[in-house]
């Protein structure tokens, strides 16, 4: 049952980002530079792997509780916090001049994908 959840998390979230990125690919090349783009990849490809590694901590042992699953879902959303955040300071050196469109990609894609898990881990609650 775990396995099938995770499995179909996969599959919508992937679809969720794609779409994403099909619709802002067209502004973005149209309107940006090529840091401001490849800045927002990054981040979203960061974020792709991260909240997915997230929802597997979540979903990781049968939760014999609903504080089990409240701890897993803390533990996760710190330890992808952490991470994204020394992310954001190790590439803000590198994105010299380019500093807000970076910080805007990077919240961004932060909140896009951390919204999809909660409405996701919330919307299906009962078979976790």
């Amino acid at each position: 049952m775990k396995n099938q959840i995770f499995t179909r998390f996969i599959a919508q979230f992937t679809l969720y980002i794609i779409l994403l990125a099909g619709i802002a690919a067209w502004p973005l090349y149209k309107m940006s530079d090529a840091m401001t783009i490849e800045g927002l990849a990054s981040s979203l490809g960061l974020f792709y792997f991260l909240t997915i590694a997230a929802f597997a901590v979540i979903t990781r042992k049968k939760a014999e509780d609903d504080m089990d699953v409240f701890k897993n879902f803390m533990l996760s959303m710190f330890l992808k916090m952490i991470v994204a955040l020394v992310y954001f300071f190790i590439m803000m050196k590198q994105y010299k001049d380019h500093e807000l469109h970076f910080a805007l990609s990077f919240f961004i894609s932060y909140l896009v994908c951390t919204g999809f898990e909660i409405v996701y881990i919330f919307s299906n609650l009962r078979q976790i």
